[in-house]
């Protein structure tokens, strides 16, 4: 019965997934469970996104979600056929789910790609704010470009028509293992470029913000140091001689210890000498103000890049 519903590939497959009667059953149970699972993660993700104020980062993310559901639906109708049926699906229903399946896998992957390239050129090429940058002003070449992609590559399958293009895998159906150039060439060759594409282009953000940085710091310093010598001849050339004490490092208690307060003269007046409050309990803004010889540095920052939208 199996021979016939898959044919000649159906060999190939027994031969690799070796497994037991009950084996197979407990793969198709776990698969249909983490599928459920990420299924409702994702919906509940999706519902949360719909009902935020997006922009064109949301977007990315939600296309993203979107295929991991549609990828995890195609591991779970499979296993649950398989569980409720009792026997192997066929081979024209294996067909299709397994294309449906590496069009999920795609589309993940590639949109992964674009949410990168988008980061990548909001860092790199800001615009201004109320303008959206990176893949904003293309996306509808983005979007055309996920589409063709996500469909071509599981399309390739079917091009040799001796074989099927997908086989039963046990709880799933994909590409053959053998030969080993059809996986290679459809799926790993594709994702691992991706893959080094991605890490270059944030290993690239990340030197590209270092160095930024770097030179902010070297500005700033500058300023500042700039601020303070002017602050301080202005006072020299004034005629003041700042003499801050060692203790307070610059700041002088408001009031005079020989003055009297008007509470101070009114308690007097009755016979009754108020305590002096200490100065640790007074109000911050009451504690000291700032002598003529303290530096008033402003220093103007102009920011070196402009962050993604998040």
């Amino acid at each position: 019965m199996p021979s016939q519903a898959f044919g000649s590939p159906i060999s190939t497959s027994i031969k690799v997934n070796n497994y037991t009667k009950h084996e197979k059953h407990i793969q198709q149970i776990l698969a249909a469970t983490f599928a459920s699972t990420s299924i409702l993660a994702g919906l509940v993700a999706f519902y949360w996104f719909a009902r935020m104020k997006r922009n064109f980062r949301h977007h990315l993310i939600m296309l993203l979600i979107a295929s991991d559901m549609f990828k995890a639906i195609w591991y779970f109708v499979p296993a649950i056929l398989t569980l409720a049926h009792g026997h192997p699906i066929s081979n024209g229903f294996c067909q299709g789910g397994g294309f449906l399946l590496a069009t999920g896998l795609e589309a993940s992957d590639f949109i992964i790609l674009l949410i990168a390239i988008h980061t990548a050129l909001s860092v790199l090429c800001p615009r201004k704010i109320t303008q959206e940058s990176g893949l904003f002003p293309f996306r509808y070449q983005a979007y055309a470009c996920w589409a063709v992609f996500s469909i071509l590559l599981p399309g390739l399958a079917f091009a040799n028509a001796h074989n099927n293009g997908y086989i039963s895998q046990g709880t799933f159906c994909y590409l053959p293992v053998r030969p080993i150039w059809y996986r290679l060439a459809l799926s790993w060759v594709p994702r691992y470029a991706i893959l080094i594409i991605i890490l270059a282009i944030y290993i690239s953000i990340y030197i590209y913000t270092k160095s930024k940085f770097g030179d902010f710091d070297i500005d700033f310093s500058s300023s500042s140091v700039t601020s303070a010598d002017r602050s301080q001849s202005k006072t020299s050339e004034n005629g003041f001689r700042p003499q801050a004490p060692a203790t307070d490092k610059g700041l002088q208690p408001t009031a005079p210890r020989s003055q009297a307060s008007p509470a101070e003269d009114t308690s007097k007046k009755k016979g009754k000498v108020p305590k002096r409050p200490s100065l640790t309990h007074r109000p911050s803004w009451l504690k000291y103000s700032f002598s003529r010889s303290a530096p008033m540095a402003v220093v103007n920052i102009r920011w070196a890049i402009t962050p993604a939208c998040i």
